[in-house]
């Protein structure tokens, strides 16, 4: 990183420069140089403030979020991860948005303000659970849930700590060998007759388009003049919105391919109502780093 930053010095390039200064805020903080991280992510922060680049402000925010976290400063966390959220919201890209998220609902967490906390976390499972929709490809979506797995086990240890039972069921499912669900629907055979040749093309096209201009926005650390990106942000909307159209069509046009190539996480109420038959019992494991977890459904009784 030190090589990186003197050429990005000596050419002058001051996106080099943020972004190195960033790599190496985080390697400070999982090396517990907490000190040395937050000196870092300042001068992170001020590289992007002068470039006026949003995406880059909220990540240096998140880390010196993460860096006061680990120093014990929850209170200065939470305002370092506001910031980042408040930048969040005048650009897209899910995945960053999402972890801010998920960071804040920790530090509430610590702080033992549970309620604050519940939200933050669901709304972090459900864009993370819209980027692996929007992603094109199957071995993508798998390395995705595989990155992701530990913040989805420590969502679900969350909600089984602080008994909303139900909710870590649920999250427990998404969890589930959702890489493994994504593959089995797309080669998934016979299942796409009744479906509009040219309805699953469109659909086709604006996964690409999707998947290709989320890893657009998230290379690029933007800036309040770069009118390129703003264009990119207008069409991502644009045809985020077209790909959920798609979506209803594809569903009322054939629900049992719209279920097996868009799978849903299993609620216990649905497993209760409308799979368990009488006297049957549903066993479901949830193996955490540091607790074994059983699930007990019948069609009457959730425990």
């Amino acid at each position: 990183y030190d090589k990186a930053l003197s050429y990005s010095e000596k050419t002058g390039s001051r996106w080099g420069i943020g972004s190195v200064l960033g790599s190496k805020a985080e390697l400070y903080l999982k090396t517990g140089n907490t000190a040395k991280a937050l000196e870092t992510c300042k001068k992170t922060l001020r590289v992007y403030l002068k470039l006026g680049a949003p995406p880059g402000q909220a990540i240096a925010y998140r880390i010196m979020g993460d860096a006061h976290l680990a120093g014990g400063n929850r209170l200065k966390a939470l305002e370092m991860y506001d910031n980042a959220l408040a930048l969040h919201a005048t650009f897209v890209n899910i995945d960053s948005h999402a972890l801010t998220l998920y960071k804040k609902a920790g530090a509430l967490r610590r702080l033992n303000r549970i309620q604050d906390a519940l939200p933050l976390y669901e709304q972090a499972a459900a864009m993370w659970e819209k980027f692996r929709v929007q992603t094109a490809f199957s071995n993508l979506k798998q390395s995705f849930m595989e990155t992701m797995s530990a913040r989805y086990e420590d969502t679900a240890g969350f909600m089984l700590e602080n008994k909303f039972h139900r909710r870590a069921f649920r999250i427990a499912e998404t969890l589930k060998a959702r890489g493994f669900l994504d593959q089995l629907a797309e080669g998934a055979i016979g299942l796409e007759k009744g479906i509009d040749p040219e309805l699953k093309r469109e659909k086709d096209a604006l996964v690409a388009k999707l998947s290709r201009l989320g890893k657009e926005l998230g290379n690029d650390p933007g800036n309040n003049e770069n009118t390129q990106r703003e264009k990119l942000e207008t069409e991502y909307r644009e045809i985020e919105k077209e790909f959920q159209d798609i979506l209803v069509k594809n569903r009322l046009q054939n629900p049992l391919y719209a279920s097996v190539r868009y799978p849903e996480p299993v609620s216990a109420r649905h497993m209760q109502t409308r799979v368990l038959k009488k006297d049957e019992v549903l066993l479901r494991y949830f193996i955490s780093r540091g607790n074994v977890y059983v699930f007990v459904l019948t069609p009457g009784e959730f425990n």
